[in-house]
């Protein structure tokens, strides 16, 4: 019941900032699988264009306080053709501490550019001696 309610406030949230539930109940079961153990209960990820920068939209929530949650292994791809990909470049990896939720809306990183670009990463959350991680692929989008 309290993983329910979790879910419910983290959508409602989420469209009160703008972003279209839909799309984040598309991203929940991510592209790249993990080891679930229940320590993740919702995430999201999305990409918009920068000026040769990417900016990644992450989030990552749990129901409960985690010591650790965030994002990590972050590998920025790109493509001639929107289909097959290969990496640019890798990124930092970014957390919070001692919360349930981890929200970035404007982690930006600088691209070469001239090609389709989208993010790979591992949603992350560890409390005491157990961890769980969750990959996720991000839309992908143009940038000049």
């Amino acid at each position: 019941m309290k993983k329910l309610l979790v879910i419910i406030i983290s959508i409602i949230t989420m469209s009160l900032c703008c972003i279209n539930p839909t799309v984040m109940a598309d991203e929940i079961n991510g592209e790249r699988g993990g080891n679930s153990v229940g320590l993740i209960s919702i995430y999201y990820l999305e990409c918009t264009v920068g000026t040769k920068k990417i900016h990644i939209n992450a989030r990552t929530y749990s129901g409960n306080t985690m010591n650790t949650i965030g994002i990590n292994n972050i590998h920025i791809q790109r493509s001639s053709d929107n289909s097959n990909w290969s990496e640019e470049k890798t990124a930092s990896a970014d957390y919070a501490y001692t919360t349930s939720e981890y929200r970035n809306s404007n982690y930006e990183v600088s691209v070469l550019g001239g090609h389709y670009y989208r993010v790979v990463l591992d949603h992350y959350a560890y409390n005491g001696s157990i961890s769980e991680s969750q990959g996720n692929t991000s839309n992908s989008v143009w940038i000049a």
